[in-house]
């Protein structure tokens, strides 16, 4: 399965009056096509800094991008330029918002919102359209007819019935001599979304993710929605243009336990139907246990363990990932039982950390923890973690903690 996204050495530091803080620190991490990656870890641990970062939906300043690499689709991010952005957010990455009644807005109505979204991105210009002519023309003189099915669902977002009804047609076309002026013509002509087909679409869309009347809730303002609704029409919203990769930022938060899990559900079988990977970013692991293929665990800026989600769930090895585990309440335990929590505080992250940035909370803590950081063990092919329990020369601390 290939990677959609590889992410090497990221690092985002924040220019403050009281110093630089360092938010995401070195964070490395892919995503394969189709599966569902969960970033764990307490509020303020840079979840929501790292993958916004990505498409800098962070404002700069304050927020720049200090070291690294996020490669997708061939495309190092870091380096983009913003218009080069600006046809990848809400197009090929898409993102969900913790709070959709602040993600919204309240001033204009649920079908316009969905409706823009779809004519910012399936609409071109006569240099779009003679760039995207000249790149179909080159690919189909090196693949044949599987670069204009690439070529369709890049560009055009078209499902597979749409594609095979106009494939013949492209081909035809690029068989001409003058190829690359016909098929900036049929772009102009049958690629560009029209008023009307947006709104199509985004009725369609309202009816995928199951809100009634969607007809009626086209002409609606947000706060008409209750939260459950207001979630679905931000997953609407998201999912408009088929992107490639969704950044699901905590999309449950603000819902109660059985909304949570209709949403959830409703989110999950989505990107499934429509072949979408997704970064899940919660506090939450009791979520991540029903949907997650792999699990990074995140902790003041960098990522202490990282595995499939039994890796984490049957055989944690940082003591972070144990204590989360341990403060999951569970229904087998002793009524009288309290629940286990994670003594101290995040440490603060203008502070430049000598050692492990763990290590003030850590009941495992040895010397080495407070002036040197831990380096990654890998501990099998799907799963690591940064501990230095995990080094062999610490056998005899592992013993003394019984661990």
């Amino acid at each position: 399965m290939d990677n959609i996204l590889d992410v090497k050495g990221l690092s985002v530091q924040f220019s403050t009056h009281a110093g630089v803080l360092t938010a995401v620190r070195d964070a490395s991490f892919f995503v394969k096509s189709g599966e569902v990656l969960a970033i764990v870890g307490e509020s303020g641990s840079g979840k929501s800094v790292l993958t916004q970062s990505l498409v800098r939906l962070m404002p700069d300043p304050p927020c720049q991008i200090a070291g690294g690499e996020a490669w997708f689709e061939g495309k190092d991010l870091t380096k983009l330029t913003e218009t080069e952005l600006e046809g990848i957010r809400g197009k090929k990455i898409s993102v969900i918002f913790q709070d959709a009644m602040t993600a919204l807005n309240p001033t204009m109505k649920i079908g316009k919102q969905i409706t823009e979204v779809i004519l910012e991105h399936m609409n071109f210009n006569g240099k779009e359209r003679s760039s995207f002519a000249e790149e179909l023309v080159q690919a189909f003189a090196i693949s044949g007819h599987k670069a204009v099915d690439k070529w369709l669902m890049e560009h055009f977002r078209m499902e597979q019935d749409r594609i095979d009804q106009v494939r013949n047609k492209i081909i035809d076309m690029l068989g001409s001599r003058d190829a690359k002026v016909k098929v900036a013509e049929w772009i102009k002509k049958e690629g560009n979304i029209t008023r009307q087909q947006a709104y199509d679409i985004a009725v369609s869309l309202l009816k995928l993710v199951k809100i009634p009347e969607a007809e009626r809730r086209m002409s609606q303002y947000i706060f008409q929605f209750s939260g459950g609704m207001r979630q679905r029409v931000m997953i609407a919203m998201a999912l408009a243009c088929r992107p490639n990769l969704l950044i699901a930022d905590e999309p449950t938060t603000a819902l109660d336990v059985t909304i949570k899990s209709e949403v959830l559900e409703l989110l999950i079988s989505l990107i499934r139907e429509l072949q979408t990977s997704i970064i899940l970013i919660t506090h939450d692991l009791g979520i991540v246990a029903s949907y997650a293929d792999r699990i990074h665990v995140m902790y003041a800026g960098s990522f202490v363990e990282k595995g499939l989600d039994k890796d984490i769930f049957y055989n944690p090895q940082h003591p972070y990932t144990k204590g989360l585990l341990a403060a999951i309440p569970r229904l087998d335990l002793n009524a009288q039982e309290k629940l286990k929590n994670i003594e101290g505080v995040p440490p603060n992250m203008l502070d430049t950390h000598k050692g492990c940035p763990f290590a003030p909370r850590c009941e495992y803590c040895m010397e080495v923890c407070l002036q040197f950081p831990p380096p990654e063990t890998v501990l099998s092919e799907t799963q690591s973690a940064s501990c230095w329990l995990l080094d062999p020369r610490a056998e005899n601390a592992r013993k003394a903690f019984h661990i």
